[in-house]
């Protein structure tokens, strides 16, 4: 059942859920925090661009919107559907703000749609003339971003410009309804963002401010100011030693450790979409149609052992938990793993504390340690090496322990 309402002050406003049916009654107290910062716990959700990369369409969207209500994802709180790169057309010859491709003929209206079924709206945009994830000859004549500007120059991707569009572009996002803007150049510059992020405040819309993906740390203060979560490594990969290895500038497991002593409620360190459930990217064969079972090669190449490890080190960080594989072909042992109550119970633990580790054996053997807003103490216990590894207890005393992931 969807609930609505109207506050018109700001401040803490405390509500209590009961909820009762055959096996028996269950409630909690929930507070509406009404001000100023936004994403006060991690973001939970579902992106696009792992699951279609360049074949994402309105179909497609609209699908995986459904499939996220009609699988449980939702009552779980995975709440964003966000739209990735290539639905970018042309720019409006007199308002000059980016319009859609002739795969997104009504942007409002499917933005509407997904408000309709409780869930909120993302997409996706650059400062660049040319967006990642884009073909110029394919999709884009006019361009996706600034006039070109040799002082910031990408030799394929174009540079950022001196004046550029986000005011046009903001008043459109905010005019659709979006609720999430993921922002996404090579140098992910301050300058940049703070533009961003004014254009955004004058439309009068809460939208959530995603920088990517080459976020530095010196510069996390400044980024705090103006945006919801940031990132600074690459794109997740179904392969176990791409996410332990990485790619420069850090491996992906542990993109997240210069950060942690900057990550609190409205600002997090996004260690990018999970890499789990079946997707077209990496992969050289066309998606399968909404409802359709994926081709063979679509199944993904992560052990069981090797998702539980990803989806706990993503979710005891915190970092934002976000699907983007083909939701609408889900299978139960991923739709297990992602709606496990109590692994998201850590995740969206507030106010956050962030966890701390110890490092074992040249990093191969890592021990997370957070505290909880009720006392509860979370350990996670991470061998990335191939051997054996006895484990001392880190904490002095006696506890009552339970496994989150056998539950």
């Amino acid at each position: 059942r969807l609930l609505t309402a109207v506050v018109r002050e700001r401040g803490d406003y405390p509500l209590l859920i009961r909820a009762r049916n055959d096996f028996g009654t269950a409630e909690k107290r929930l507070t509406l925090k009404i001000g100023e910062k936004i994403a006060l716990t991690p973001p939970l959700g579902w992106t696009s661009w792992n699951a279609y990369t360049q074949d994402v369409n309105r179909e497609r969207i609209e699908a995986s919107a459904r499939a996220i209500v009609e699988s449980g994802l939702a009552a779980h709180g995975y709440s964003y559907v966000n739209i990735d790169s290539s639905w970018q057309g042309e720019r409006d010859e007199k308002t000059k703000a980016l319009q859609p491709n002739e795969k997104f003929p009504d942007m409002g209206g499917l933005v509407a749609r997904i408000h309709g079924r409780g869930l909120k709206a993302g997409i996706y945009s650059t400062p660049m003339v040319i967006a990642w994830g884009s073909d110029e000859s394919r999709l884009y004549r006019g361009g996706t971003g600034y006039p070109l500007d040799p002082a910031d120059y990408h030799d394929y991707f174009g540079g950022c410009g001196k004046v550029g569009y986000e005011q046009a572009d903001a008043a459109q996002f905010a005019a659709w309804g979006f609720d999430w803007l993921k922002y996404d150049w090579p140098t992910t510059d301050v300058v940049h963002s703070q533009r961003m992020r004014e254009a955004l405040d004058a439309t009068g819309r809460d939208i959530v401010l995603q920088l990517c993906t080459q976020c530095k740390v010196k510069d996390a203060a400044e980024y705090a100011k103006v945006s919801s979560l940031v990132r600074g490594t690459p794109d997740t990969k179904d392969e176990w030693s791409y996410l332990l290895k990485g790619e420069p500038p850090r491996a992906l497991f542990k993109g997240a450790d210069d950060w942690l002593d900057h990550v609190r409620p409205g600002f997090w360190y996004d260690l990018d979409m999970l890499a789990l459930g079946t997707m077209r990217c990496w992969r050289t064969e066309h998606a399968a149609k909404p409802g359709e079972p994926p081709p063979a090669s679509f199944s993904n190449c992560l052990t069981r052992i090797e998702r539980e490890s990803h989806f706990a080190w993503w979710a005891i960080i915190p970092s934002p938990l976000f699907l983007s594989c083909d939701v609408t072909c889900l299978d139960d042992e991923t739709r297990r793993l992602v709606t496990n109550e109590e692994l998201l119970e850590i995740n969206q633990d507030y106010p956050a504390v962030p966890a701390t580790f110890d490092d074992f054996a040249n990093g191969t053997r890592r021990i997370w340690k957070r505290t909880l807003s009720d006392g509860r103490r979370v350990l996670g216990f991470f061998n990335l090496g191939d051997s054996a590894w006895p484990v001392r207890h880190p904490l002095d005393g006696r506890f009552a322990v339970r496994d989150v992931l056998r539950r």
